[in-house]
């Protein structure tokens, strides 16, 4: 990969929007007000370094992510979090592949991971 180093990215009073067709009932979603932040991000990276990615969603929902990413091979492994997260809007967005309905309250999860390409 070529050699890209953002020093900071910001984003803010965003939208994403996204459209399922596919479904029997197309489902449009739409991310928004979105406020996204990525600081010192570079493809060429040294042993240990560790990125940070903040984000806001839905006016408060709160996306964390700290970590390493490796492009090549692929490979990271860090700490995220989702606070926040309307339950209602989930529920529309997994549509038929969840048989309940959240009809309110909020998610709130943490987690640590580790990926690495098996190649």
């Amino acid at each position: 990969l070529p050699r890209l180093f953002i020093g900071e990215l910001a984003i803010t009073a965003g939208r994403i929007r996204y459209t399922d067709q596919d479904r029997p009932q197309p489902f449009t979603a739409e991310l928004a007000p979105l406020d996204f932040a990525l600081r010192d991000f570079s493809t060429h990276v040294d042993a240990g370094e560790r990125y940070e990615l903040a984000a806001t969603l839905f006016g408060g929902t709160a996306l964390r992510w700290q970590g390493s990413l490796r492009p090549e091979p692929l490979a990271s492994d860090g700490e995220f979090s989702i606070n926040g997260l309307p339950l209602p809007e989930l529920g529309r967005f997994l549509g038929d592949a969840l048989p309940l309905e959240l009809a309110s309250g909020t998610l709130r999860v943490a987690g640590r991971y580790a990926l690495a390409d098996a190649a």
